[in-house]
């Protein structure tokens, strides 16, 4: 991976800056660009900015101005943005003409991993959004998933819960994206393997409100895998044991390993069968 020097292990989870080193290096000019002339990163995980979070940081930009310049570089006649989306939208909503910017030059391929960090560090992408930033980050920068946890600062099987929503049929992603199905829905929807079923049950879930303990109620029983047939050799060996201890017995046996199991009805039976089993006996 091209980033490979951003000393993972001792930069985990402290934002973007930790990952990326500052922000605002020595002696680098903060720019105060027009907002008309830049425009959103071709690769931005988010798909929906929520209404009233703009509307609360717009407010605070009236009051208080963009607190934390946005990360641009030049396309030629315009700027696209690297890293701050969600500001310079609310920056327009508060009706400013400029907005501070830093002016990058990145190497091939690595304003598509800040754009992708600045949303997953800072901004609050739904759970279907956060699950395809990771997928974005896992195929286009070659990481394995350890390695994307580890720069992440997040654990392991909270990224992979995540990324195995990606596997719900298209309709119950878009409803989770809106937030009108939970994560623990989700969760238990992705025991079923038909997508039909999935739809099926999560549209229960939707009309009436079920809870996670409800829909595991509504859930089909998972299927048993089939039993791997025993060794034929084993059945002989079954045989001569049961008629040698009159009882019933069962043999659990796979890649050599198993149990021998004796079945018994009452507690006289159990007796003597201890009984039998402590006698010396000959080889049979």
């Amino acid at each position: 991976m091209e980033f490979q020097n951003l000393e993972k292990n001792d930069r985990l989870g402290q934002g973007l800056e930790s990952l990326l080193g500052p922000i605002s290096q020595k002696g680098e000019k903060v720019l105060s660009l027009d907002i008309e002339k830049i425009i959103p990163a071709k690769n931005q995980p988010r798909k929906h900015f929520e209404e009233k979070a703009l509307e609360e940081l717009a407010t605070s930009i009236k009051k208080h101005g963009v607190l934390q310049p946005i990360l641009v570089k030049s396309n030629g006649t315009n700027y696209e943005i690297i890293a701050g989306e969600r500001r310079w939208r609310a920056a327009g909503l508060a009706g400013l003409h400029k907005i501070p910017a830093l002016l990058k030059t990145p190497k091939s391929g690595e304003d598509h991993f800040w754009t992708l960090l600045e949303n997953l560090q800072r901004e609050n992408l739904n759970p279907l959004e956060e699950a395809k930033a990771y997928l974005m980050l896992l195929k286009s920068h070659h990481l394995s998933q350890q390695e994307l946890s580890d720069i992440l600062g997040k654990s392991r099987p909270s990224l992979v819960n995540t990324l195995r929503l990606l596997k719900l049929a298209p309709s119950i992603q878009t409803w989770v994206a809106e937030g009108r199905l939970s994560m623990g829905l989700a969760k238990e929807l992705l025991r079923v393997k038909s997508e039909k079923e999935q739809k099926r049950l999560a549209e229960k879930c939707l009309q009436n409100q079920w809870t996670v303990k409800e829909l595991r109620k509504n859930l089909a029983p998972t299927e048993k895998q089939p039993k791997s047939p025993l060794p034929s050799w084993t059945k002989g060996l079954v045989s001569r044991l049961e008629k040698r201890f009159s009882h019933r017995i069962h043999l659990n046996f796979k890649k050599g390993k198993g149990q021998i199991s004796f079945h018994f009805k009452s507690e006289d039976e159990l007796k003597k069968l201890v009984e039998k089993l402590c006698q010396k006996t000959s080889h049979f």
